[in-house]
């Protein structure tokens, strides 16, 4: 259980994943569902979303396409490297 911000965290964990201990057998399930989900609302509205994997090289540039903006860079700042966690 999360002990932090006054329970904060728990009671979202419970709202949105049905219990407040993590458990990645659970919260892997719930986020598939919610992607599956997500799919379906815009199966027929492609121009209306864009799903990128952040670590393509060209991730950066479809982005700033999707959103209208010229590209600042090629391709996104990797800050964070090390971790392998994928759902």
């Amino acid at each position: 259980m999360y002990k932090g911000k006054k329970g904060w965290h728990n009671r979202m964990f419970k709202f949105i994943y049905g219990q407040s201990n993590f458990d990645p057998v659970v919260f892997k399930k719930v986020f598939r569902q919610h992607v599956k989900e997500v799919q379906t609302y815009f199966k027929n509205k492609p121009n209306q979303i864009l799903v990128l994997n952040v670590a393509n090289e060209n991730s950066y540039k479809r982005l700033c396409s999707f959103i209208g903006k010229k590209p600042m860079r090629k391709k996104f700042i990797h800050l964070n490297k090390g971790s392998s966690n994928v759902c």
